[in-house]
Parts: structure tokens; sequence; C-alpha cells
């Protein structure tokens, strides 16, 4: 049995589509300068695991990831696809929000190439009952797979029964005999296969040591597609995967994808302490959470290769953080954090969001002043993913910000929008402020947050230019709104 993992395409080269961020979920963003450069590849890890299990069990899997090609068109990714696999028995494609519907093309396509090959789809974006709807309705997959397909890949290739989180299609209708989702044991996973990609163009190896998140933040997609259930692999067997990485793949940078490292402390102090021991000199980079993080625990981050952390911290707007069920609010212990951080030597990401449910103009200026009261080293300022299954997405939709006759009549076109990210694209999710003011809201927040790195005196002086007329479009715009109302 020849059985081939697809990430697919997508033929437009002015985005840059990330499937791996958002929780395996994904965004597209438009890419800026010359268009002709190589894009950065961020390994998918389910994939990777995912081949790593098949492989382990003697199956004949080949990955093809169209990132390490960057395909223009289908006629010379089919050429180069078929080059790698002939005609495999079951093709098993990984989607995401972004690609959802050029996926289904393409897939359409390679149908007509393979027509005996069966097509199964899998992704972290099915904790979506909408777009498992819209996938259903499309009829074009034989398969789903809605649970983690670690968990489950065994059973699928092997076509047992009573699958849990399986939809096989029969008689033109899918059906499902478990309705139950699988999780993936973390510590039965072996290590990805890296040997199935071309790793060398990789900048840095992804890795997870552990997934779900009981902190539950209602925007967030960890919580949406990996549930509050905590589950992570060993000290032990992070070592040896880090060792297996290393070794095989002469590896000097890791990027550690999981929701919160240091949300069990001690099994982290246990991971540096092996790291140092087994003098694996690895730099890696790594996102947690601020009420998880301690000065021991960093310096202990640090010294067994840690040189950058990123934070969520998405809003000083009180209402914003109660209605998504952020609890964190301590700014001057934040500070002290992350000044600690800079002192050591890690580098300090923080994420921030425009544009929640709840959100207003004063929220989000109170938003932009504590990124810079905090003096991270990148702060990143996003505008709203309205990811579906998650608060802020069905908010928007209950106050209509969101198009909901658009989602039942262009279901295509909506999913297709809901994938894009970037400021001209987005959608405020708050009534408090309009998709104009957002967008200058956002032209705020980046010059704002980067004035101190720049250089001359007039350089300065222009970006204060530049933030006073975006502020006075801002409320300008909200001058028209009241007169509008009134």
């Amino acid at each position: 049995m020849k059985i081939l993992l697809l990430s697919l395409p997508y033929f437009d080269n002015s985005y840059h589509v990330q499937k791996e961020m958002q929780s395996g979920i994904g965004y597209k963003i438009l890419r800026s300068g010359d268009l002709r450069e190589k894009k950065k590849i961020y390994p998918i890890c389910d994939l990777l695991y995912t081949a790593s299990i098949l492989k382990k069990n003697k199956f004949s899997v080949e990955i093809d990831d169209d990132q390490f090609r960057e395909s223009l068109d289908f006629n010379k990714y089919f050429l180069d696809l078929s080059k790698k696999c002939k005609k495999p028995d079951i093709a098993i494609i990984r989607t995401s929000l972004p690609t959802i519907t050029s996926d289904l093309d393409i897939t359409l396509k390679l149908k007509k190439k393979w027509k005996k090959s069966k097509f199964l789809v899998y992704g972290p974006v099915f904790a979506s009952n909408d777009i498992l709807e819209f996938i259903k309705n499309k009829k074009i997959y034989d398969g789903i797979i809605i649970s983690e397909i670690e968990s489950v890949i065994l059973q699928v290739v092997k076509k047992e029964n009573n699958i849990p989180g399986y939809y096989y299609k029969k008689n033109k209708i899918y059906q499902i005999d478990n309705d139950n989702i699988s999780y993936a044991e973390m510590d039965k996973l072996p290590p990805p296969a890296y040997e199935l990609v071309d790793y060398k163009k990789i900048e840095k190896i992804i890795i997870q040591t552990q997934r779900g998140c009981p902190v539950a933040c209602a925007y967030c997609p960890y919580y949406l597609s990996q549930k509050g259930k905590f589950r992570s692999k060993s000290p032990q067997t992070v070592i040896n995967e880090l060792n297996f990485l290393k070794k095989g793949f002469s590896i000097k940078r890791i990027i550690i994808h999981d929701p919160i490292l240091s949300l069990d402390k001690k099994r982290l102090t246990e991971i540096c302490n092996s790291i140092i021991k087994n003098n694996l000199n690895i730099e890696w980079e790594c996102e947690t959470h601020l009420a998880h993080i301690d000065n021991d625990l960093l310096k202990l981050m640090r010294k067994a290769g840690c040189v950058l952390t990123a934070f969520g911290i998405e809003s000083a707007n009180e209402e914003v953080l109660s209605n998504v069920n952020r609890k964190f609010n301590k700014w001057n212990f934040a500070k002290e954090i992350i000044s600690f951080c800079k002192k050591i030597g890690i580098a300090t990401r923080g994420f921030f969001i425009l544009g929640l449910p709840g959100d207003s103009i004063k929220g989000s200026f109170a938003t932009i002043k504590l990124a810079k009261f905090l003096e991270l080293d990148f702060p990143r300022f996003n505008l709203p993913i309205p990811i579906p299954g998650t608060l802020p997405y069905n908010q928007g939709l209950e106050i209509g910000v969101l198009n909901k006759k658009e989602k039942k009549e262009k279901p295509d076109l909506f999913f297709h929008k809901l994938g894009m990210h970037n400021d001209g694209n987005d959608v405020s999710l708050s009534k408090k402020i309009s998709n104009k003011q957002l967008k200058y809201i956002y032209k705020v927040a980046n010059h704002y947050t980067t004035i101190y790195k720049t250089r001359g005196f007039i350089q300065k002086i222009l970006k204060y230019c530049k933030i006073s007329i975006y502020v006075f479009y801002i409320y300008f715009d909200e001058i028209k709104k009241k007169l509008k109302y009134n």
C-alpha cells in the first residue's frame, strides 16, 4: 500500500500561507518585498509525526509538502508530484483555514488524474463544526478525519471499524460509526520524520512536546483544536527526540510549538536540566504564559539554550479580557518578567489583538500604550482572525459583523475570506470600532511601538506626524458615526 501525505500548494504567490501556526489552523497574509524571494518554510508537525508513525509500522509512505517547491500552476505541480509518487493507494491531505477552498479545487484535479486512489482529508480546522459541514456538503473527499490524526492513522489505513472521529463516504453520504474525538498520546509519538522532506531548506525545525491548554481563552485556536486536557511527552522522550534530530539533521535551532511550554514547571525544569547534562547545545524558541513563569525557571531555560520566548498578552481592555476568559492583567509583573528575560539574553515577543468583541478606540489605545510600557523586543499586533468555532467567530455572526447570509448562500467565498489576514482585509469584531477605524488603529500600533527603534530625529518626527494623521482619521470617523446616529 502506497500512502501519500500531502500539503497542497497555494498558487497565488502574492500570499504567504502558514499552516502550522494558529495551532495548525493557519492563516495567509500578503507578502511584501520581492516576490521572487523564497518564502520561509514552517514544517507541519502533525504531517511529520503521522509519517513517522506509518514508517515505524512498515507502511510505504511519502510526504509532499509544497512549501518546499512553491508551485505556481497545477500542471507543473502534478509533474513534480508524479516524480515522487506515480499513483498512491491513499492520498491524505492536510487542509487548513486559509487553503480550505483551494485544497478542494486541487483535490478535484488530482482525483481526475488518480481515479483509483482514495482521498482523505484532516486538519485541526475540523474542530469547527461549520468547517466540517462545509466540507461534508462538498462530498469530494472519500474520508474526513476529525480526530487528531496521529491517534487514528493506523486504524484508518488498516480500514478498521468503529474509528473515533472518522467520516467515510458510502453511497455519496458521509457516515460515522464512532463520533468520539480521539487525541494523540504525546509520549507515544515517535520523532518527526524530517528525513522525508528536504530539511536542509528549513531555517528552524519545529517540534511539539505537549498539547492541550486548560487556560481555555475563548479566542484561542489551541483550546479549540486541542481542548483543555494537558497531554505531554516525558522529559526523557523530549531529550530522545532532540538527540535524534541533532544527530540526524545537524540542527542548530528549534521552535517548540507548544501552547504553554512552562505549564508544568517541574517537567520543563527536568527537560532543561537534561539538555544541559547531555550537552546538546541547541538554541530554541517557545511560547509560554506570563502567569506560568518565574526568574529561576527563566535562568535555567536560558542556560539550556532558550533564546526567545513569546507571550500572548492580547489586550489591555478589561472588557475584552473578561469577554474571552483572559484572566491575566498583572502588567507590572509582566514588565518585570520581560525585563529579566532581556537581562539574561532571552529575546521577547508579545502578541496583541486589536478589535476583538467588546474592544473600543480607548481600549485599543490602552493596548498600544501597554505594548510600549512592556518594552518587548518584538511587539506583534494582530487583527482578529474569526476562527470558526471560537467565541469571537460566534459573536461576530450574532452581532452581524460576519455575514450570515454570505455564509449560507456563498460558503466558499465566506470561508475563503476568513483565512485572509492582513490590514486591508480584516474585519473588526467590535461594534464600537469600524473596519476603517481598525485599519488606522493597527497603523498607529505599529508606528507607535517602533519609534524607539527609528534612527534619526527627522524620521521620528515623520512617524509622529503619521500617527497624528491616523488618530485624526479615527476620531473623524467616530464623529461621522455619531452624527449619522443622531
